[in-house]
């Protein structure tokens, strides 16, 4: 939709986008507040409790597992959840599992999401402590403080090194492309070349960053799209399994690794079985994310329309002044169109099926000139007759 018809609905974006905000930063969260209540204590947990843990959240594709990620991955939410636990910060990584070569992907996809600038503040606050000037092997020895082998150690200080060429190899290295030269000018005997090596290298890295001179308490890895393990070959999904396994026995404190799939429930039955029982014994919490009802619906559209990151304050105010808690719809348009969803899907709608939903039927009123000036006097024009004449046309646009 323009600008100039967001314009006419009151609204600066499209609250129902199908499309999650580039930035987890400008993610909202609307209604649902058991859901939400679940979820931030199984983060509360994590910070309160030290063993490392797994916890899977599943459910129907368009329930909330992608959106619960981002917008527990806001620094600002993070921080809310654990200002009153600890003085450091929870690091978050958001991750959507690869589809193939899955150990490597996820290795490399977290090493990005960590960003090397990142890491390599922690290595300086590590190695240089109070100090300014400081031997190698001084920042070696205490790198190596925080349970991490010679090697690794000699690599992370490569980091900081004031050497560009070091610098280098210290990066090719970690990403898994250095070469013997590389190798030779960081000062260890060769690259990493199998899966084990890079699994406990990883863990080392985590180690670093959960050490006692780094701002980090706690690590929370979201790995998003976990339902393609059943479509995977028995080696990837051996590979995986043995990634989680190893993840929580190498750190066995201050790591917590949300699973997210969407599966239906003979799916995750399928799916348990293919973690198979050691992955299991690791799982602290399995969490189910349910579909949406009607009572919760209309809350979740007020709450949307009405939020400041999609509707200008005053404007809100005077929208709601005139009982208009929904525009550019009403309650009886809300309900009526929750009838026909269900109708339409033969089951309950989920928060992404009312999304398309309501996004349609803006395009569609705004489409077929449907817009009468009354929108800009404030009286509702999307109406329950207007959503039941044009349905044929609005349930296009819904995913099902």
């Amino acid at each position: 939709m323009s600008e100039l018809s967001l314009e006419a609905f009151h609204l600066k974006d499209n609250p129902f986008s199908g499309t999650p905000p580039v930035s987890k930063e400008d993610v909202v969260w609307a209604a649902r507040e058991p859901l939400k209540h679940d979820m931030q204590e199984l983060i509360v947990n994590s910070f309160i409790s030290t063993p490392s843990r797994i916890n899977i959240n599943w459910g129907e594709w368009g329930t909330g597992k992608t959106h619960s990620m981002k917008y527990f991955s806001r620094e600002d939410v993070l921080d809310e959840i654990s200002d009153n636990i600890t003085d450091k910060k929870g690091l978050v990584l958001n991750i959507f599992l690869p589809k193939q070569n899955i150990l490597e992907s996820i290795y490399v996809l977290i090493i990005n999401d960590l960003s090397m600038e990142n890491f390599s503040e922690v290595i300086r606050s590590i190695a240089f402590e109070e100090d300014t000037l400081v031997s190698d092997d001084v920042k070696n020895r205490r790198i190596r403080n925080c349970g991490v082998s010679e090697n690794s150690a000699k690599v992370f200080t490569g980091l900081i090194s004031s050497d560009n060429d070091i610098i280098f190899s210290a990066k090719s290295y970690i990403y898994l492309d250095a070469t013997r030269s590389d190798a030779k000018k960081i000062g260890v005997p060769r690259r990493i070349t199998t899966k084990s090596e890079q699994t406990i290298f990883l863990s080392e890295i985590f180690r670093v960053f959960l050490s006692e001179k780094s701002p980090y308490s706690r690590i929370l890895i979201w790995l998003d799209e976990c339902e393609s393990v059943l479509n995977m070959s028995g080696r990837e999904v051996a590979d995986f399994r043995s990634f989680l396994r190893s993840m929580i026995d190498l750190i066995s404190n201050k790591l917590t690794i949300f699973l997210n799939a969407s599966l239906k429930s003979d799916e995750y039955i399928t799916f348990k079985e293919l973690l198979g029982t050691a992955v299991l014994e690791r799982v602290y919490k399995e969490k189910v994310f349910p579909y949406i009802n009607e009572e919760e619906t209309l809350e979740y559209i007020k709450q949307l329309v009405n939020n400041e990151e999609y509707r200008n304050p005053q404007i809100k105010e005077e929208l709601l002044g005139l009982n208009l808690d929904y525009f550019p719809f009403n309650e009886d348009c809300i309900k009526g169109l929750f009838e026909l969803l269900r109708n339409h899907l033969g089951r309950t709608p989920t928060p992404r099926n009312i999304n398309d939903a309501l996004s349609s039927a803006m395009e569609y009123t705004l489409r077929d000139n449907a817009l009468t000036s009354s929108i800009s006097s404030h009286e509702t024009t999307i109406t329950r007759d207007f959503i039941e004449s044009n349905w044929d046309e609005i349930k296009l646009g819904i995913n099902v």
